[in-house]
């Protein structure tokens, strides 16, 4: 199954939008991302009423945060994770939507 027909299944599986370095980066993280959604749940799970901003699970997973927050726009397409209507600041100053959990995938 080519990456373009597995795009049909998104957010099951990883996209981007048409062009050749989204395409190389998704290719990239088609394997691992999974396992990078399922730990981002499984945080913002343990945080409980507190939640979590993506920044704050690329922390503490020690990934980038661009490995993370695509992984935040699955899961609130798969309604596992909803916006708390609050906001923290991340490391760059701006304020970062605290996300809470729902349920699994």
């Amino acid at each position: 199954m080519t990456l373009e027909m597995n795009l049909l299944q998104y957010p099951n599986n990883v996209g981007y939008k048409k062009r050749r370095t989204g395409k190389q980066a998704a290719l990239d993280i088609s394997k691992r991302a999974p396992t990078i959604r399922q730990q981002c749940l499984q945080i913002v799970k343990n945080k409980k009423t507190y939640g979590a901003t993506p920044d704050e699970v690329a922390n503490l997973l020690s990934l980038s945060i661009l490995s993370v927050r695509p992984r935040f726009s699955e899961l609130v397409l798969k309604g596992c994770i909803k916006d708390t209507k609050q906001t923290r600041k991340n490391e760059s100053g701006k304020h970062a939507i605290v996300w809470k959990y729902v349920k699994d995938e």
